[in-house]
């Protein structure tokens, strides 16, 4: 999970990236689906506004127990907000 504070708040928004090295189209799709659905559970308790978040699917999702997989994300999104953001004062 990567994240990245936005400009002029609002609700969090996520993106999700699967390379083909994941797998075949079937299970590449899987994963996002499941990653989708963890998120969708996960999100209104951890995810803070005016953060953009993507998720690099790895194989082990499909592996993961779902409950697994929503605690994961819930536990990164969580540790996310606590550190603090850096500026490196490039635009």
């Amino acid at each position: 999970l990567q994240a990245i504070a936005r400009d002029g708040g609002g609700p969090p928004r996520f993106g999700f990236t699967v390379t083909r090295k994941a797998g075949g189209a079937v299970e590449r799709n899987r994963m996002r689906r499941r990653l989708r659905e963890a998120i969708r559970r996960a999100a209104p308790l951890e995810a803070k506004p005016g953060f953009d978040y993507v998720i690099v699917a790895r194989r082990q999702s499909l592996e993961a127990g779902f409950d697994r997989l929503v605690s994961d994300l819930a536990r990164a999104m969580r540790l996310i907000g606590e550190k603090p953001v850096r500026s490196n004062g490039r635009k």
